[in-house]
């Protein structure tokens, strides 16, 4: 199972770890657990049909997104293909609007979190030899997203619409996983009888995301291109 983290490795319970000889420098995956952790410096600027300015009431402000996620792996005799999900988020705070482009000095907040089931494929294969792995993702979003005013509360659009809700979208992720066992043989042979970890990878990907709700105009609209650089490991 590999588990992403894109912030801080998690430990699943009831999964099942094998033992590995690490003559060899790293193992393929077997079926079980990745978790991967992530960061980014994140474009997820909304555009809404709602009066909701991203550049004037949040100045261009690109905070970093947390990833947290976890896959269980299906399929690992040609490359390892997984499934599985992720939660992250996201908080941006900015002065609102007390005309056009002119900021007030009442405070806003917005915050995302983007929850998603995705299918992952990993051409692992001959990671022991070369340990650049490319990376395949895609899946399906939901992100729940709020807006507060000043004073703490959910803030409105209107009289009686307030600002918070959800938007579906999608996503497909591209990417390498650099074999961080590769480098170090010992010291991966420690952490795996230590702590049941496989494979360490740093991960590097790009994700392309339309989060409106599959076009409808009326969305509160997020998404774009993100980096992400993290950590995943195999458990």
């Amino acid at each position: 199972m590999r588990l992403v983290v894109l912030l801080s490795p998690g430990r699943f319970p009831g999964l099942r770890r094998s033992s590995r000889n690490r003559s060899q420098r790293g193992r393929r995956s077997e079926p079980g657990l990745t978790c991967p952790i992530s960061t980014a410096r994140s474009p997820r600027r909304p555009a809404s049909a709602r009066s909701c300015p991203y550049e004037a009431v949040f100045q261009n402000d690109d905070p970093v997104m947390i990833m947290l996620g976890a896959e269980r792996h299906l399929v690992v005799d040609y490359g390892t293909l997984s499934f599985g999900g992720a939660v992250g988020y996201w908080n941006v705070a900015g002065k609102t609007l007390i005309g056009p482009g002119v900021r007030g000095n009442d405070s806003t907040e917005l915050t995302v979190i983007p929850m998603m089931l995705q299918a992952t494929y990993k051409l692992d294969v001959i990671q022991d030899i070369v340990p650049v792995v490319p990376v395949l993702r895609a899946g399906l979003d939901y992100y729940y997203w709020r807006v507060l005013d000043g004073e703490g509360e959910v803030a409105s659009f209107a009289p009686g619409e307030k600002a918070e809700g959800g938007t579906w979208g999608w996503h497909y992720t591209y990417g390498v996983h650099i074999l961080l066992d590769y480098f170090a043989p010992e010291m991966a042979a420690d952490f795996d009888r230590d702590a049941g970890v496989n494979n360490s990878y740093v991960t590097i990907e790009v994700q392309q995301s339309d989060i409106t709700d599959f076009g409808s105009s009326k969305a509160f609209r997020l998404g774009g291109e993100v980096l992400f650089f993290g950590l995943g490991l195999d458990i």
